[in-house]
């Protein structure tokens, strides 16, 4: 057995003891009844995806020395002249000539593209040489990828978009960017929880922070800006690491253009189980809200109205405590909103959802295209509802009959 194996059996046994712990209570309202036996069987799947991972990034990066010390953590701080000038410009150099820039890991289209730095034989070496000082600061055991970031604004602007990224955390445990170049307006990056907009004040710093910290690229209003990201992580997975790939492997089913009822259940059940572990994670809490939403939507018909209202009731319950963890989150907000207005019996809950909608649009943080569609249509949906419950309201109060809330197909 692999040392890997051999410490990864460790980290689970004793998240096996947390899980007993924490699904004692398995009956309660937010775990909906996921068992123990569920929860252990996903955490295996994480273990092997996780080998797989540290496996691709030794064929990657080979077999990288562990850091002095394993207690180092990081939450968020700058360190300054990390890389030199002319190393930065050289980097910039090889990535401009780069042919593979795309967006398949950064996921954001037009608005930021990149390239792998495994695949541009001088920054990978740059990379390399340093990983101690990285593996030092952070305590870290392996590199799960690299990138060099593109910002362009007048590539998006001519695509009609930002050059920036949206609120999201990393899938890996700490992360470091480097400023490659200068020249440019704008740019930066923004964390959710406080607000802050932290800006390199020279090519070569770096900003180096927790993974599971929400940030965003804020938009780089004129020029090009470049950025060296290098993603690091453990080769023994934390509970924060577990929660990681939990929601990553939900969103995956979530995302699927052709989603099914049995997609959106997997969905639901890997975000409880990820609430097994943490009972406070956002991302994990939007994910829940919106595959019980989604499960909601499918039933029909008199036999499904219990089943129908528990989804409903579970939506709402997981969208409300998203809210509280990320309160500043655009998609908590949505997520909230669309629970509130799927269970609205009366106008003001339906204002209740505008009003969600309405804050998660002006939300500070960047959203994508995609995000601002979904929005402005749920605020569309919302005011309709609205307009519908009150002439509902209004008609019964002039009959003397009791108003019955609509479905969202009548709205």
């Amino acid at each position: 057995m692999s040392c890997c194996s051999l410490i990864d059996r460790s980290i689970s046994m004793r998240l096996w003891v947390f899980v007993v712990v924490a699904t004692t209570a398995s009956r309660s309202f937010l775990l909906g009844g996921v068992s123990r036996s569920l929860v252990a069987r996903e955490l295996r799947e994480n273990v092997r995806m996780h080998e797989e991972t540290v496996a691709f990034s030794e064929r990657t990066w080979g077999r990288l020395a562990p850091p002095m010390t394993r207690d180092a953590t990081v939450t968020r701080t700058v360190v300054r002249g990390l890389v030199g000038r002319e190393v930065c410009a050289a980097i910039v150099d090889e990535a401009r000539a780069a042919k593979r820039w795309s967006s398949r890991f950064t996921m954001s289209g037009a608005n930021v593209r990149e390239v792998h730095a495994s695949e541009l034989p001088r920054t990978k070496e740059v990379v390399l040489k340093l990983w101690p000082k990285l593996a030092s600061m952070t305590g870290c055991d392996y590199i799960y990828d690299a990138l060099v970031l593109r910002y362009d604004a007048q590539f998006s602007k001519e695509r009609g978009v930002e050059a920036s990224q949206p609120a999201h955390r990393d899938d890996s445990s700490a992360t470091v960017n480097v400023a490659l170049n200068e020249g440019f307006l704008g740019g930066g990056t923004l964390f959710e929880a406080d607000g802050a907009l932290l800006k390199l004040d020279a090519v070569g710093d770096a900003l180096v922070h927790d993974a599971k910290l929400r940030h965003a690229g804020a938009p780089t209003r004129r020029g090009e800006r470049f950025v060296l990201v290098v993603f690091l992580s453990r080769r023994r997975p934390t509970v924060d690491d577990h929660c990681r790939v939990f929601h990553s492997r939900a969103n995956g089913l979530l995302v699927l253009d052709n989603r099914t009822a049995k997609d959106e259940r997997a969905a639901l059940d890997l975000c409880r189980c990820g609430l097994a572990l943490d009972p406070r994670d956002g991302e994990l809490l939007v994910g829940a809200s919106v595959a019980a939403n989604a499960l909601a939507d499918r039933q029909s018909g008199d036999d499904f109205d219990v089943q129908r209202t528990r989804l409903r009731a579970l939506a709402l319950r997981y969208g409300s405590c998203a809210r509280d963890v990320h309160p500043k989150s655009a998609a908590a907000m949505h997520a909230l909103g669309l629970a509130r207005l799927m269970t609205a019996r009366h106008p003001r809950h339906a204002r209740a959802a505008l009003e969600l909608f309405g804050a998660a649009l002006a939300a500070s943080l960047p959203l994508t295209t995609d995000q601002k569609t979904a929005l402005q249509a749920s605020r569309d949906l919302a005011g309709r509802t609205e307009a519908f419950l009150s002439r509902r309201e209004k008609k019964g109060h002039e009959d003397g009959h009791s108003v019955h809330p609509p479905s969202l197909s009548e709205a």
